[in-house]
């Protein structure tokens, strides 16, 4: 297996729970399933790896949070005030916390809350109130019990704040922003077939000949960005971007992380050439390993054994 692959890609990684993880295999053995360019790459780590990841992707987690604000931010910035409301920059537990989260709820509510004797909004308990204005733009997926947010979402402080400055980052370097200036059209969502697999995913901007993916990345230096690049599969997302356009675009991946470093990265042919017959091997073992789920749902679970155990070594142990 690639060593790259020694890179983490859950960045908020959470245990699945049981029940979650029969649920996706029932899903994964009815044949009623697609996958992400992402996906499958966690599906490149090990089986384990892709079960906790395909389950992440149904919940917004504060990385998929900033990268919809980055995104937002500098390819659609006119859409941002129609999109995302800025959460109070307040300590909550005050009680000028509470009056501004109150005066923000009777902003998207409309509704009044009454005012007791001292001025103050009486409001229902602080956690709750929070939870009913983050819910107010909300719904869930019936399919993919994926959270999805409608209309405005709560965007909290801090995070507008790393967002409003990685956005500047992009658009003012000029490597990147010669590249944003190329885009005309934004989050374009694909659907393709390879393999006999459906894939799904979205395009965040698109030009003449060209298509272009922003990344947060904890470090978007040269070499922390390449390697980020190279462990991540982002050469699977540019052929899967071409297999769906069904036209030969020139793709490009603009890194920028937490300290303002931007990166801007362009494929060329060789790396969509090795992407096809990558991705060809792993959707080849991934169909096997539905068929052979049928008998062994516990085939999920395996970790880097799954890439070693054969009739001669049935453990997957490595020899060292």
């Amino acid at each position: 297996m690639d060593e790259q692959l020694q890179y983490t890609i859950f960045d908020e990684y959470e245990e699945p729970k049981q029940a979650e993880k029969d649920e996706l295999i029932d899903k994964l053995q009815s044949g009623n399933f697609s996958l992400s360019y992402s996906s499958l790459a966690a599906f490149s780590v090990s089986p384990r790896a892709f079960i906790a990841y395909k389950l992440k992707e149904r919940k917004t987690t504060k990385a998929m949070i900033l990268g919809e604000a980055v995104h937002c931010k500098v390819l659609e910035p006119a859409e941002f005030k129609d999109r995302y409301v800025i959460a109070p920059d307040v300590d909550g537990s005050t009680v000028a916390g509470k009056n501004a989260w109150a005066e923000l709820y009777m902003q998207l509510t409309k509704d009044e809350l009454p005012v007791n004797k001292q001025g103050n909004y009486v409001i229902p308990k602080q956690e709750l109130l929070i939870e009913q204005v983050k819910n107010l733009t909300k719904k869930v997926d019936l399919e993919t019990k994926k959270v999805i947010f409608e209309g405005i979402t709560i965007l909290p402080a801090a995070v507008n704040k790393d967002a409003d400055f990685r956005a500047r980052m992009l658009v003012t370097n000029r490597a990147t922003r010669a590249v944003i200036d190329m885009i005309g059209d934004t989050e374009i969502s694909i659907d393709y077939e390879f393999r006999g697999i459906r894939f799904t995913g979205r395009i965040d901007g698109r030009g003449s000949g060209m298509i272009a993916d922003i990344k947060n990345m904890p470090d978007a230096t040269l070499r922390a960005a390449k390697f980020q690049i190279q462990a991540r599969k982002m050469h699977w997302q540019a052929f899967g971007y071409n297999m769906a356009t069904d036209e030969h675009c020139q793709c490009y991946i603009l890194a920028v992380d937490g300290n303002g470093e931007t990166s801007a990265h362009r494929f060329d042919d060789r790396h969509l050439e090795k992407a096809e017959v990558e991705i060809s091997e792993y959707c080849d073992l991934f169909m096997d390993l539905v068929a052979d789920s049928f008998f062994d749902r516990s085939v999920w679970d395996q970790s880097q054994d799954f890439w070693l155990r054969n009739e001669h070594n049935p453990y997957g142990i490595n020899q060292l």
